[in-house]
C-alpha cells in the first residue's frame, strides 16, 4: 500500500490538495497532509469535508500567521519534526509552491531522512513571470530567488509540474524544460446548477426573479481585485453584487461600498455553491490565478464568466464560455455585454468536462 504525504504550505486548505488526497483515500492509499495551523480548520470551506476519511491523516505544523501576506511562519523545530515524519513514513510527498519554508523544508531533509522518497513539485505560477505583485520588492526579491537559491531548489525535485501549457510557456527559460503540463480537476459529479439553491439565495437576499446578480468569490486581497467588482456596482446600479469571501481588505471594501444598495458584502459561507446556482454571471476580476477553482465551479454550473486574460483561465474561458479582459481593461463592458448575450450553459459546462477529476486524476497517478 502506498503512503502518500500532500504539502499544503498555506493556512488556507488548497482546494485541489484536499480533492486529490480523498480521491487517493478512497482508492486505498494512505494520505496524510502537513500544513501551518493556528488551530481549528475552517469549516466554512465546503471541499473540507473531503478530509473526513479514516485514511487521511492530518500534521499540522504549529504557526503564526502574517494576514497581510497569507504567510505562515512555522515554530522551527515542529516543522523539522513533522517534515523528518513524513519523509519516514511516506513513499511519495507532493509539495505544492517553491518559497514556503512547508515546501522547501523536505527538499532539503529528503537526503538525511529517506532517500528514497519520491518528492513531486506543484506551482501554479512564478512570481515575476505570471504575476507581478503590487509590492514591487516582493516581486524583484521572488525574481531574483529563482534565478539564484531556485535553481537548486527545483533540482531537488524528482517531478515537477505546472497547471497549463500557458503557465509554462511564461517560465523562464531555464524552468520550462524541468515542468510537465498536469491540471488540476473538478468534482463535476457533486457541482451542478441547483434551482432550489438557486432560490434560496434569491430569497435571502431579496432579489427580484428578472433582476440581474453577478457573484464574486474569493479572498479578500490586492490580488483578487474585489475593489473592481465595487467600483463596476457603483456603474451598473440595476445589477445585485454580490461577493463572497473574506480577508484583511473585507473591513476598507466595505467602507467603500457603504453608500451602494445593490452590493453584498458576506463574508465565507458553507452554502457557496448554492451562490454560483444564483447568479447570471461570475465574475473575476483577479491577477496571478492559476486554473481558479471558483471559476471551474462556476462553469460547472452553466455560468458565464468574466475574467481576466491571464495565465490558466485562458484555458478555461472561451467564447463559449465567456469573456476575459486584459487587466487594465473594461470590465464594465465585458459585464454588460455577458448580461444581455445568451450563453448556453451545456456548452459551458462541457467545456470544463476536460477538467473532471475522473479524467485529470491518472495523470497524478502516473507521476507518482
Amino acid at each position: 500500500m502506498k503512503h502518500i504525504c500532500f504539502v499544503n504550505p498555506t493556512l488556507v486548505f488548497r482546494r485541489p490538495i484536499v480533492e486529490l488526497a480523498r480521491i487517493y483515500a478512497e482508492k486505498g492509499y494512505m494520505v496524510s497532509i502537513l500544513f501551518p495551523s493556528k488551530g481549528k480548520i475552517d469549516e466554512k470551506f465546503h471541499f473540507n469535508k473531503n478530509l473526513n476519511h479514516k485514511n487521511i491523516k492530518l500534521l499540522p505544523v504549529k504557526s503564526k500567521y502574517w494576514l497581510r501576506f497569507r504567510f505562515a511562519f512555522p515554530d522551527p523545530l515542529d516543522l523539522i519534526t513533522k517534515t523528518w515524519r513524513a519523509l519516514k513514513e511516506n513513499d511519495v510527498l507532493h509539495i505544492w509552491e517553491y518559497y514556503y519554508p512547508y515546501s522547501l523544508m523536505p527538499l532539503f531533509l529528503r537526503r538525511f531522512a529517506n532517500p528514497k522518497c519520491k518528492l513531486i513539485l506543484t506551482t501554479d505560477g512564478i512570481v515575476g513571470y505570471n504575476y507581478h505583485p503590487p509590492e514591487k520588492w516582493l516581486g524583484f526579491g521572488l525574481k531574483t530567488y529563482i534565478n539564484t537559491f531556485g535553481r537548486l531548489v527545483f533540482n531537488l525535485a524528482d517531478n515537477c509540474t505546472t497547471y497549463t501549457e500557458h503557465i509554462r510557456n511564461e517560465f523562464p527559460k531555464f524552468l520550462k524544460k524541468k515542468f510537465s503540463v498536469v491540471s488540476t480537476g473538478i468534482h463535476l459529479d457533486r457541482i451542478k446548477f441547483s434551482a432550489k439553491g438557486r432560490l434560496k439565495i434569491r430569497k435571502e437576499f431579496k432579489i427580484k426573479p428578472k433582476t440581474k446578480l453577478v457573484l464574486f468569490v474569493g479572498m479578500l486581497t490586492e490580488r483578487k481585485r474585489a475593489d473592481i467588482v465595487i467600483s463596476a456596482a457603483r456603474q451598473m446600479t440595476t445589477v445585485v453584487f454580490i461577493i463572497v469571501g473574506d480577508g484583511y481588505l473585507r473591513k476598507e471594501l466595505e467602507e467603500s461600498a457603504s453608500d451602494l444598495n445593490n452590493v453584498h458584502i458576506i463574508g465565507k459561507r458553507k452554502d457557496v455553491l448554492d451562490f454560483y446556482s444564483a447568479c447570471d454571471v461570475f465574475f473575476l476580476p483577479s491577477l496571478g490565478e492559476g486554473l481558479p477553482g471558483t471559476v471551474m465551479e462556476a462553469m460547472a454550473c452553466g455560468k458565464p464568466i468574466v475574467s481576466t486574460y491571464e495565465n490558466g483561465t485562458i484555458d478555461l474561458v472561451n467564447k463559449d464560455v465567456g469573456l476575459l479582459v486584459k487587466p487594465d481593461g473594461d470590465y464594465i463592458y465585458a459585464l454588460q455585454r455577458s448580461l444581455t448575450e445568451k450563453f448556453d450553459p451545456q456548452k459551458i459546462k462541457n467545456k470544463i468536462k476536460e477538467f473532471d477529476w475522473n479524467a485529470v486524476v491518472n495523470r497524478y497517478i502516473v507521476k507518482l
